[in-house]
């Protein structure tokens, strides 16, 4: 004797469901040389990217989207193939180290909304000639331009706070 299946009414649903996207983006392996982060990060987090010591990462582009306000400590640390990076018009805080050996990074622009950027956050960006900075950033910790090249440049209006007082 078997029993006979019930009968389970449709209820209609939507096929593809959206789920709210994590606030915070860490990736899980770092191999890859090309990672759009998906709209909707606000943060990238501690050590998202970096791996701890030098030679590890094949990460060579990062696409950050519109919305993310803050770049988290070491998050692309050791990231030494790193060619490009678009900072967006959104982020507030690059934290500390946030760059740190980005060896092969030759260019960066900080949106005038940035309010803080962190000890240390490009130090070690032997490649980096070119830094394109607001007129005026809240709060820059000591070390925060210190690439180790003495070619570096931070462009910013002559006679503004960034251009002044913050010169690598």
């Amino acid at each position: 004797y078997q029993k006979p299946k019930p009968i389970v009414p449709s209820i209609p649903r939507t096929i593809v469901e959206e789920s709210k996207p994590p606030e915070m983006f860490v990736i899980e392996n770092g191999d890859e040389k090309i990672v759009v982060v998906p709209a909707g990060i606000r943060k990238i987090g501690f050590e998202a990217f970096g791996k701890n010591e030098p030679g590890k990462s094949a990460l060579e582009t990062v696409i950050l989207p519109d919305g993310l306000e803050e770049i988290g400590m070491s998050a692309f640390a050791f990231c030494d193939q790193l060619q490009f990076v678009n900072l967006p018009d959104s982020l507030i805080k690059i934290d500390n180290s946030a760059f740190w050996s980005c060896k092969k990074l030759t260019s960066i622009r900080i949106p005038e909304t940035v309010e803080y950027i962190g000890l240390g956050a490009f130090e070690k960006c032997e490649a980096l000639l070119d830094i394109y900075a607001p007129d005026y950033v809240e709060e820059v910790e000591p070390f925060a331009f210190d690439t180790g090249n003495i070619a570096t440049k931070l462009h910013a209006t002559p006679g503004s706070t960034m251009d002044v007082v913050y010169q690598p």
